[in-house]
């Protein structure tokens, strides 16, 4: 789905994003477990989710920065992958969890395009399906323009959407939060040999500043902003500190990361929903009332581990199903060019 580039001696797709890619599911689902499954938690769970509400931004940064590049075998690719853990969830529903769903459950669980699993694939597609038109625009854009489009998108999204709460985005959980995210990842990609010149250091300061202040805000309260959304100027800052700053790594290409970063999607669309997320929330519940901090720890990293080594597992499964069938269809569909 997201293209690589080679067009700075800087910027290499190696596995420093691959990484990051493992580190952004692994800061959405804390975040989850932080929201859903222990829910109040006091300072120290409030803290970690302003820490892990990044996760989206940086997802989103990542597509922009290497381009989303649209073609039916990616968009099959993703198609199949939204079906295959629709009706995973329906199985596992009805046959774990007694779980009892009406025919239209499972007519929407073949519906994959309109119904893919959550919130964020609903908006991610339709930024999929948007993007060739995005691209185009931003390669027609020199750095005067660059800057009043930046200019706009923060008026709307940050100013408009998130201080003063028009529909527009008042939360970041749309289309148009979707676009200027992607659109900071272009941004930073165009202008990476001005980014390589900044000491990281200053990446990391930076993101230490917003996260701090995203903490204290979202604990004490603010009577009319909500510092944990994702249009939050503060959370968008720590999302590009900590994307700028993995971006500037120089890993060599890992050939078992990068394996199983291409299963990421697969860990969220596992775990963020039917029976399956109801006894992964039971479980963090569960496991923040063990005796000591220790156990709670080493608690909270088995369920991790346990819940991404089950999605990469199922992911294998489903990727040696229907590759087979995309390879067929992807002949199909040059033949008929």
């Amino acid at each position: 789905m997201i293209g690589s580039i080679n067009k700075s001696k800087c910027v290499s797709r190696q596995s420093n994003i691959e990484i990051l890619r493992i580190v952004t599911m692994l800061l959405i689902v804390l975040h989850h477990l932080c929201i859903y499954g222990i829910e109040s938690g006091g300072f120290i769970i409030q803290a970690l989710d302003s820490i892990t509400i990044i996760g989206v931004n940086i997802f989103l940064l990542i597509s922009g920065f290497f381009s989303i590049k649209l073609r039916w075998s990616s968009l099959l690719n993703l198609f199949f992958l939204c079906l295959f853990f629709n009706l995973l969830h329906v199985f596992l529903d009805s046959i774990l969890f007694d779980i009892v769903h009406t025919p239209g459950d499972y007519i929407k669980a073949f519906m994959a395009f309109s119904h893919p699993g959550g919130w964020f694939m609903n908006v991610y597609f339709c930024l999929v399906l948007f993007s060739p038109l995005l691209n185009l625009a931003f390669k027609q854009m020199d750095q005067k323009l660059d800057v009043l489009i930046l200019i706009c998108l923060s008026l709307i999204n940050v100013y408009l959407g998130f201080f003063l709460h028009n529909d527009v985005n008042n939360s970041g959980y749309n289309l148009s939060q979707f676009i200027y995210i992607y659109y900071l990842g272009h941004l930073i990609h165009k202008h990476f040999k001005t980014l390589c010149e900044i000491k990281k250091k200053y990446f990391i300061l930076l993101y230490l500043v917003s996260s701090f202040i995203t903490i204290i805000l979202s604990y004490f309260g603010m009577k009319y902003w909500n510092f944990h959304y994702y249009n939050s100027p503060f959370v968008i800052i720590s999302a590009v500190c900590v994307f700028s700053w993995f971006a500037r790594l120089e890993i060599r290409n890992i050939k078992f990361v990068n394996d199983v970063a291409k299963s990421m999607l697969a860990v969220y669309l596992f775990s963020n929903r039917g029976g399956i997320a109801t006894l992964i929330y039971k479980l963090s519940r569960n496991i923040y009332t063990f005796s000591t901090e220790i156990l709670v720890i080493l608690g909270f990293i088995a369920l991790l581990f346990g819940i991404f080594v089950c999605a990469i597992v199922i992911d294998r499964f489903r990727i040696l199903i229907c590759s087979p069938l995309l390879r067929l269809l992807d002949v199909k569909i040059k033949t008929t060019e």
